[in-house]
């Protein structure tokens, strides 16, 4: 079962007295946190919006990849994967998926804060004015859009940043024309997702009661690549809604690059963990 954030922000607001009911209603409109019918329910609807755009997505992501690989064959020197390639990815997809302001757009890419354990009380209460500022005005579909872009931001651009960057460390000094890119994203931002065992079980000899929270490593460099390559999206019905736009993204993105004479280099990652995600906050690689 999935674990359900929504019920302990209504834990945590009974306890506290805090009016959290704009993030509740966010974090119980997301598919990850739920389970059976109201998953599928949910899932199908923010399904139905991500493929109202999707061709514009794809047109949209086209042109800032072709951009960014004319960069790159104009740089000789520092490349910043979060400024030049993951933002500017990242900023192209979400103003097609969700026309609304750009207040409500910088919001959706806080959001995702609100899974952080550790994020301030004041914080998590500053977000949820602001979002239920935005619902109040908001559209039939901005929930959804939202939605979509809180579960996607991090996983996306975060995991595009980090993945260039392994590139660069596995293969230090090479023509990016040499180099075999995988089918998907190397590295991930996303390693794990929590779930409720429904009923006492055992697994790989580790007893757990019915109820208990188990974290399910789904990404990890002591798995084989097509392990990874395999759960990076979650499995079956829990699927990434943003697997297809992921996909083609980084095979567009892997294309341009295997064209190129130039040579790439590892420079400097700096991550922050921020769970569920590992965020980095610097991501340097040189072309020559």
């Amino acid at each position: 079962m999935a674990f359900p954030m929504g019920s302990k922000y209504r834990e945590v607001s009974l306890r506290t007295a805090t009016d959290y009911s704009s993030a509740i209603q966010l974090l119980e409109a997301l598919p990850v946190f739920l389970s059976g019918d109201e998953h599928k329910k949910r899932r199908k609807s923010m399904a139905l919006v991500y493929a109202q755009t999707r061709k514009l997505q794809e047109k949209a992501i086209a042109q800032v990849v072709d951009e960014v690989g004319q960069s790159i064959e104009h740089r000789h020197g520092a490349f910043n994967l979060i400024d030049e390639l993951s933002i500017p990815l990242w900023t192209a997809l979400r103003n097609v998926i969700c026309s609304e302001s750009r207040e409500v757009k910088d919001l959706a890419s806080e959001l995702p804060d609100l899974f952080y354990p550790g994020l301030s009380p004041r914080k998590r209460k500053r977000l949820n004015n602001k979002l239920a500022d935005i619902l109040k005005s908001g559209n039939g579909q901005l929930l959804n859009q939202i939605a979509l872009l809180t579960l996607g931001v991090r996983p996306f651009s975060s995991s595009l940043a980090l993945s260039i960057h392994k590139i660069a460390r596995d293969n230090d000094g090479k023509r990016l024309c040499e180099i075999e890119f995988p089918t998907s994203f190397p590295d991930s931002a996303l390693t794990y997702v929590d779930r409720i065992s429904m009923r006492d079980t055992v697994v790989d000899g580790c007893p757990f009661s019915a109820g208990s929270r188990i974290r399910c490593i789904t990404f990890d460099p002591s798995y084989s690549e097509e392990n990874n390559s395999k759960q990076l999206y979650g499995i079956g019905s829990h699927t990434c809604l943003g697997r297809p736009i992921s996909d083609y993204t980084w095979i567009r993105l892997s294309n341009i690059l295997s064209q190129s004479q130039k040579t790439i280099h590892p420079n400097a990652l700096s991550v922050e963990h921020r769970e569920p995600f590992t965020i980095p906050t610097k991501c340097l690689v040189d072309f020559k």
